[in-house]
C-alpha cells in the first residue's frame, strides 16, 4: 500500500523510533520486526465513535445499514467477539474465562473482519498484503511512545474473485530500521456439550442442548479458591480429550450441510466438520488435527441467537452469539508448523485473531456494504504471520480510534512472539474493561490443562508489567 499524508507529529515520532530501531530491528517483506517478547500490553483502548451496522440484504447484491454509536473502555472491542484461526495451525486447547461471576452478558453484539484480504469466492479466504506504517507505541526496550491521531492510508486490494470485495486495510509496524476431509455429518467418538450456565455471551438466556455432559480439563482451581473475585472458565476445548464445552466450531463453507450460498453474497457461516474445513449440519468437535494454509475456522459461543438478541444476521445461517463482556480472558494452546510445499493465497501464513461477531453472521468475505468491518467495528490480530514462511507473530488492533475518518485507526507493535513451529505456544489474551487495557502474554510453563478457575494473583503473574521482555502499545489520543 501507499503512504498517505502523515501529520508532522506522527512523522517525527516515526523518525525518532527509526533511529532507536538501529539497535536490532529488521525489515522482512516490507514489515519491521524488533524484539522477541513474552508480552504485549495495549493501553487506553476504546473511544466514542460509530460504524455502519448491517440491517438488510438487498436483491441487487448490496446491503443496507444504519449508524451505530458506541463509547467506553475497549469500545468497540467490548462487543461480542468471534475467534478466528488460519492454517497452518493445530489448536490443542482453548478456553474462555470471566471474572467475578460475570458470564459475559452484553447488550450489544458485533462482528468484524480480517484486514488485508482478497477472497476466493467459494472458500471465503483472504490474501495478506504488506502492512503499511501506522502509529505506535512505547517499548520496554525502546521507550518511545507514539499516540494515534493521524489519518491512515485507505485500504487497497484487488478482488480475488469476481463480485467479491477484498477489503482489509493493511496496517501495522511503524518502526523502521493437513487437511483431512470428512463427510459433513460425520462425528467422532467425542463429547460435545452446550451449557447455558457455563457461558452466556448474550443478553438472552441460553438454551442447553448437550449430546453428552463432559467435565473438561481440571475441575479444581489452580489456586484452590472458588472466590467470586477469581477467573471462572465458561467455555473449553481440549483436542486430545475430544471435548468442546459451551462453544461451537464454524467456518465460511455454508450451503452444503448448514448455512447458505448464493451468487450475490457467496458462502455464509456454517458449522465446521470435525476436520475444521468441511461443512457440517450440526456442531462437531474439532479433531486433534492441523489445518493447512489458507484454511480457516472460527469459534463462537454455543448460545444460539434468539429473536433479535444478536441484531440482524443473514437468513438461513446457524446464528450463535460471540463472547461478550468488557472483562474476559481467552487462553490458547496451539502449534504453527511450517508448510513449505505449495503456493497460493496465504501460503504458510498462520494467524489467530478476533472479529466483531456481527461480521461472520452477515458476510465475512463478500460485498463491502454487507459487513461492519469496513466502517470500523473492530478487529484484533493477536498472533499473525505477515509473509510466507516467517517465524515471527505480529499483533495489531484495527478500529477507528485515533483516525480522522472513524475507520483506519488503531495501532500495533513491531515486537513479536516467536512462532511455535515445533512445540506449542500457551498464551492468554486478557481484556480489562476497567482500565481499557488488553494484554497478550505467554503463560507459565507449568500450566498444563487449562483449569476451571484461576485466582487473581495467578493471572497477574502471567502479565507482570515489569517483564523485561514486554512491549507497550498506547492508543491514547489526547
Amino acid at each position: 500500500m501507499k503512504f498517505s499524508t502523515l501529520s508532522y507529529s506522527l512523522l517525527s515520532a516515526v523518525l525518532a523510533v527509526t533511529v532507536n530501531a538501529d539497535s536490532g530491528c529488521q525489515q522482512i517483506a516490507g514489515n519491521t520486526y524488533c524484539n522477541s517478547v513474552n508480552m504485549v500490553n495495549y493501553k487506553s483502548v476504546g473511544f466514542s465513535g460509530s460504524y455502519k451496522k448491517v440491517t438488510a440484504f438487498n436483491d441487487d447484491g448490496s446491503c443496507s445499514s444504519e449508524d451505530y454509536k458506541f463509547n467506553g473502555n475497549l469500545a468497540p472491542l467490548n462487543e461480542e467477539l468471534s475467534v478466528h484461526f488460519r492454517g497452518p495451525i493445530q489448536l490443542k486447547q482453548f478456553a474462555v474465562y470471566y471474572k467475578g461471576g460475570d458470564n459475559g452478558t452484553s447488550s450489544s453484539s458485533s462482528n468484524s473482519k480480517r484486514d488485508d484480504v482478497n477472497i476466493a469466492a467459494v472458500g471465503g479466504h483472504h490474501v495478506h498484503k504488506k502492512r503499511d506504517p501506522v502509529m505506535i507505541t512505547d517499548y520496554v526496550h525502546v521507550t518511545q511512545t507514539v499516540t494515534p491521531g493521524a489519518e491512515q492510508p485507505a485500504p487497497t486490494s484487488s478482488a480475488a474473485a469476481a463480485g467479491v470485495d477484498g477489503f482489509k486495510p493493511v496496517v501495522a509496524n511503524v518502526l523502521g530500521g493437513g487437511d483431512s476431509s470428512s463427510s459433513a455429518g460425520s462425528t467422532m467418538a467425542t463429547s460435545y456439550s452446550s451449557s447455558s450456565a457455563a457461558a452466556s455471551s448474550s443478553a438472552a438466556a441460553s438454551s442447553s442442548s448437550s449430546s453428552s455432559s463432559s467435565s473438561s480439563g481440571s475441575d479444581s482451581s489452580s489456586s484452590g479458591s472458588s472466590s467470586g473475585d477469581g477467573w471462572s472458565r465458561t467455555a473449553y476445548y481440549n483436542a486430545e480429550d475430544s471435548k468442546a464445552d459451551s462453544l461451537v466450531f464454524m467456518n465460511n463453507m455454508g450451503g452444503s450441510g448448514s448455512g447458505v450460498w448464493d451468487a450475490a453474497f457467496g458462502n455464509s457461516i456454517s458449522y465446521a466438520g470435525s476436520d475444521g474445513t468441511s461443512c457440517a449440519s450440526s456442531p462437531q468437535v474439532l479433531k486433534d488435527t492441523k489445518i493447512g494454509s489458507n484454511k480457516e475456522y472460527m469459534i463462537f459461543s454455543s448460545d444460539e441467537c434468539k429473536g433479535d438478541d444478536c441484531g440482524f444476521y443473514r437468513k438461513g445461517i446457524p446464528a450463535h452469539h460471540g463472547f461478550g463482556g468488557d472483562t474476559k480472558m481467552f487462553l490458547f494452546e496451539f502449534s504453527m508448523p511450517k508448510e513449505e510445499s505449495g503456493s497460493g493465497f496465504n501460503q504458510d501464513m498462520p494467524a489467530v485473531w478476533f472479529l466483531n461477531a456481527q461480521i461472520p453472521r452477515t458476510v465475512q468475505y463478500g460485498p463491502k456494504s454487507c459487513s461492519c468491518w469496513a466502517t470500523g467495528c473492530g478487529e484484533f490480530d493477536v498472533f499473525e504471520v505477515l509473509n510466507s514462511g516467517n517465524d515471527k507473530l505480529t499483533n495489531h488492533l484495527h478500529s477507528g480510534q485515533g483516525s480522522n475518518d472513524g475507520q483506519h485507526g488503531g495501532g500495533g507493535s513491531s515486537d513479536y512472539f516467536d512462532r511455535p513451529t515445533d512445540g506449542t505456544l500457551k498464551a492468554a489474551v486478557i481484556f480489562d474493561g476497567n482500565d481499557g487495557g488488553i494484554t497478550i502474554t505467554k503463560v507459565s510453563d507449568d500450566v498444563d490443562t487449562f483449569d476451571s478457575e484461576y485466582d487473581i494473583d495467578t493471572v497477574k503473574g502471567w502479565a507482570k508489567e515489569e517483564d523485561s521482555h514486554a512491549s507497550n502499545v498506547n492508543l491514547k489520543t489526547n
